[in-house]
């Protein structure tokens, strides 16, 4: 190779591969939410990687890259920061996974998460220098791109399992863009190197404008949660025979559950919470104070599973005029969500509607609502007296009727309890606060509350007779049909709990996921009521400081251009119930990298097949290289469907019977006929060329 094309050559690819590594992390970084401060620093060890590994496979100086990466390896294996790496990217991903599907979370070591974070950021590094690498060795030295595409796929693939996951709109169009170069360039690598470099150079910028202009012409756009994952999770955990030999390796079994917005909470699976911090929307508010976003309220209760009934919606929501404004809060997400998260109390809608929630038809990503704030529990009975009113009648009677409707089994302990408790009590608000107080006293705040016995039917009564341990979907759970138990209409809110600042942008993580009880109170309407301790003030909803209202009203179309702002923690941590999570154990885990393994004995046992046979081919005389040679162009043309020509039999004959000894020239004319051959093989269908590769190892 020519000078000049080796500097080409060098150029495309320490280029090419620092793009296809630096966009591949930064997709997965991005789009999982990972805290990854220092991109330069990813993009410097890229680039690093990149230039030594170009320059070293195109001069043919291949042992320094090696070295480089056994003493890299041996001291990360040594030190530990591998296996802690590799451990908080697993973590990182079952979590997601688990709030998007409810797959379980993989962990073997007890670090906390924020003991993972510290040692992921390295991992990553480790990951692109990987990629830069592989890819530069494709580049310089003719290889097939899918040999560096498909370890650079997988970190943008786990980006698309489940919602708002979704890379930067940046780094997505760098992977594609690199990727479409290495495929168009693909072919014509394998057959000269350097005309492979020269066409990648050729098509860098045709290559960047037509991913722009996709990119343009079909923008992102919002999705819902795939039926597929969410079916191949109840496949792999849910109520299968899987999840029997599951049970036997673990020992216990492996919950799932429903999200935020699903239609449905199975209690029955209700077990471990793990946090995640997972952005899930942002909040501009013209207030500071506690804002509960509403996403689904559901009325019907089994024992083991909160549903819609489907009733007339009725009991409206308040409508009175004294009711202190908010302003416009404004909300926005990356995606599509299924529901559009409501705060208390939006007067911007058809109030009909909110009944159990708002459908998000539109596919909403950005939308306001005019809201006004409810005074906090300890003054309603000062402000309305139709509160404590004795005898007050709903408005609705059906729905009231559904509202505080309990399966009978449930019934038969729930009454006499809500009757206890409520004894000599006329008053819906007092009889709501004190069962708030009760089921609040009833156990300990814990996210790592086991699930409910199999033995048990009912979760309310095992939570309140059993468990001494619980977190919101238990309390809340617990209120609310201590609620029904006491006349008192009322339904399980899922939605979203956090703290905002007046003229901030909140962030909403997933792990500020919440579920409490929402009761009708006579005179005034629906109202939240809190009874998880300490996760928010024991008034339900805080207080808002009248000075912190504001009689201005932000922008309609697009939210304050504020920072956000990171909420204090309380003193307990907040529950977050999306999925319950369980954690795999090393066995299971164990499984998992054997299967990879095997994988990668695959891969070892085509590249050493190959390189055996090609160093015989190249062993002995000219005469028994040709020999060689002809067994390799026979065993070729009988997956061709054809005999190698007349020209190579009659030179195998000479090489195997003659005295005479071949030339270089004849040696080459197999070799042109065994390149001819191969360029064939690689024309034909994926699965054909999946065969010839890896399980007859033929190239």
């Amino acid at each position: 190779m020519r000078k000049k094309d080796r500097i080409i050559t060098c150029f495309m690819a320490a280029v090419l591969s620092f793009l296809l590594a630096y966009s591949s992390i930064g997709c997965m970084a991005s789009g999982l939410s990972m805290e990854l401060t220092d991109f330069w620093i990813l993009g410097m060890i890229c680039a690093i990687a990149a230039v030594i590994c170009a320059c070293s496979y195109t001069w043919k100086l291949g042992l320094i890259p090696l070295c480089i990466l056994a003493v890299s390896a041996g001291y990360l294996w040594k030190s530990g920061v591998f296996m802690e790496g590799l451990e908080s990217l697993i973590y990182r991903l079952s979590r997601v996974y688990n709030a998007g599907y409810g797959w379980p979370i993989i962990r073997w070591s007890y670090r906390t998460a924020d003991q993972m974070e510290k040692t992921l950021a390295p991992f990553l590094y480790v990951m692109g220098a990987g990629i830069a690498m592989l890819t530069a060795w494709v580049v310089a030295r003719g290889y097939s791109s899918l040999v560096a595409l498909v370890p650079a796929c997988l970190p943008v693939v786990c980006c698309f399992v489940v919602t708002d996951t979704l890379p930067g709109l940046i780094w997505l169009m760098l992977f594609f863009t690199a990727m479409l170069i290495l495929m168009l360039s693909s072919t014509i690598r394998q057959e000269s190197i350097a005309h492979g470099a020269y066409l990648a150079a050729a098509a860098a910028i045709p290559a960047l404008l037509a991913v722009t202009l996709l990119f343009y012409c079909i923008p992102e756009a919002g999705y819902h949660q795939q039926p597929l994952a969410q079916k191949l999770g109840t496949m792999l955990f849910g109520d299968t025979p899987v999840q029997k030999v599951w049970e036997e390796i673990t020992g216990q079994a492996t919950p799932v559950g429903t999200s935020v917005d699903g239609g449905t909470v199975d209690l029955s699976r209700v077990g471990y919470r793990q946090n995640t911090r997972t952005e899930v929307l942002r909040i501009n508010s013209r207030h500071t104070g506690t804002v509960y976003l509403r996403g689904r309220a559901l009325d019907g209760y089994s024992g083991t599973e909160w549903y819609d009934t489907q009733g007339d919606p009725g009991l409206p929501w308040p409508e009175r005029q004294d009711l202190a404004s908010i302003g416009e809060v404004v909300i926005t997400t990356r995606y599509a969500h299924r529901m559009l998260y409501l705060p208390y109390y939006v007067t911007s809608l058809d109030l009909d509607e909110v009944t159990r929630g708002v459908e998000n038809t539109k596919k909403l990503n950005m939308y306001s609502f005019a809201c006004s704030v409810s005074p906090p529990a300890s003054q309603l009975a000062a402000l309305y007296p139709d509160a404590t009113t004795a005898g007050s009648q709903y408005t609705d009677l059906e729905y009231s009727q559904i509202c505080t409707q309990l399966p009978q089994e449930t019934a038969s302990w729930a009454k006499p309890l809500a009757e206890e408790l409520t004894a000599g009590m006329e008053s819906p608000y007092h009889k709501a606060q004190t069962i708030a107080r009760y089921v609040r006293q009833s156990a300990t705040y814990d996210l790592e509350t086991r699930r409910m016995s199999t033995r048990s039917k009912d979760f309310a009564q095992w939570f309140l007779e059993e468990s001494d341990t619980g977190y919101c979907v238990h309390f809340a759970t617990a209120t609310t049909v201590l609620l029904k138990a006491a006349g008192i209409p009322a339904r399980y809110v899922t939605g979203y709990a956090v703290q905002v600042e007046k003229n901030a942008t909140t962030v909403v993580r997933a792990e500020d996921a919440h579920a409490w009880a929402e009761y009708w109170l006579p005179g005034f309407g629906w109202t939240v009521l809190e009874a998880t301790p300490a996760a928010l003030p024991e008034d339900g909803i805080a207080a808002i400081p009248q000075e912190t209202l504001s009689a201005e009203a932000p922008d309609h179309n697009q939210p304050q251009a504020t920072q956000p702002v990171q909420t204090q923690p309380t003193d307990h941590p907040q529950d977050k119930p999306v999925f319950p999570a369980r954690e795999i154990p090393l066995a299971a885990l164990l499984l998992t990298v054997s299967g990879f393994a095997a994988l990668g004995v695959g891969f070892a046992q085509w590249r050493l097949r190959l390189y055996l046979r090609r160093k015989n081919r190249h062993r002995g005389t000219k005469n028994q290289q040709a020999l060689g040679h002809w067994q390799e162009a026979a065993r070729l043309g009988r997956w061709l469907g054809r005999n190698p020509s007349t020209e190579l039999f009659e030179l195998a004959q000479k090489a195997r019977f003659s005295q005479h000894t071949l030339t270089e020239e004849e040696l080459e004319v197999f070799d042109l006929h065994l390149d001819a051959a191969r360029q064939q093989l690689r024309s034909r269908n994926i699965f054909l060329r999946f065969f010839y590769t890896l399980i007859l190892a033929l190239y």
